[in-house]
């Protein structure tokens, strides 16, 4: 099979992730849809008020932080600002939100109802982006040479790359949901040290991701590396998950 049909099958599983965790939530959870509506334009928000942040700050300091750090330390402390940011736009507005409307976390299934939202969103465009690249090179679109590049260098540098986009997706289904239930229920328990440990999980999982394209090893490294260097996160994260939700049904 082609490495672009290959990429349109990777996108296609992301959808069915999406999918998945949207049903397993339901079946879980037992929230109003609202819920995860409400986890998904969170998310949105957050998205834009970061690329336009980015477009208008971050890129100059990155500029400077390449420029005039030298080595390593440059790369680490650009991963370091971008994963920082990410977190501070992503959860941060998810404890703006909270802050304003205090039933967001007034149960655990419903906090983490809401962040499943924010990370299914995700996936799910993503998985239709992914899927209109490769149907483009599929199609031999005009200006589609670029993407049938991307993807043949990934198919040579990662094995079995196509599970690469499904795999991270679990992932970050489950640190999207865990960082923000924790942020959401601090109104409610008061245990405002969550909200630190919220964060820092976020930043963590986005200062590893953004160090890959920072440090150009996304095209020289098996990306597999990478995906095993986030998987304390997701363990971390799928452990938060469950516990909110035993001491739901505690409840």
């Amino acid at each position: 099979m082609s490495a672009a049909r290959l990429s349109l099958l990777s996108a296609t599983l992301v959808l069915a992730i999406a999918a998945t965790t949207w049903l397993i939530g339901r079946r879980s959870c037992h929230c109003a849809v609202r819920w995860y509506g409400t986890g998904a334009l969170l998310w949105i928000v957050a998205v834009a008020l970061k690329v336009l942040f980015t477009m208008a700050v971050t890129s100059d300091l990155l500029a400077v932080i390449l420029c005039h750090i030298p080595g390593r330390a440059a790369t680490i402390s650009a991963a370091a600002l971008l994963g920082v940011q990410s977190s501070l736009f992503e959860i941060g507005v998810t404890l703006l939100a909270v802050l304003i409307w205090r039933r967001m976390g007034s149960s655990s299934s419903q906090a983490v109802c809401i962040g499943l939202g924010a990370g299914i969103t995700e996936a799910a465009l993503l998985g239709l982006a992914s899927a209109a690249a490769a149907g483009a090179v599929l199609a031999g679109w005009p200006h589609s040479q670029h993407i049938s590049r991307t993807i043949d260098l990934f198919s040579h540098t990662t094995p079995l790359f196509w599970l690469i986009a499904p795999v991270e997706r679990l992932i970050t289904i489950a640190c999207h949901a865990a960082s923000r239930a924790l942020l959401l229920l601090v109104t409610v328990r008061r245990r405002y040290r969550w909200v630190i440990g919220g964060f820092a999980l976020f930043a963590g999982l986005d200062t590893v991701a953004a160090w890959v394209n920072v440090s150009g090893k996304i095209t020289t490294l098996s990306l597999w590396w990478i995906e095993t260097a986030l998987l304390p996160f997701a363990a971390l994260g799928l452990g938060i998950i469950w516990r909110l939700l035993r001491h739901a049904e505690d409840n």
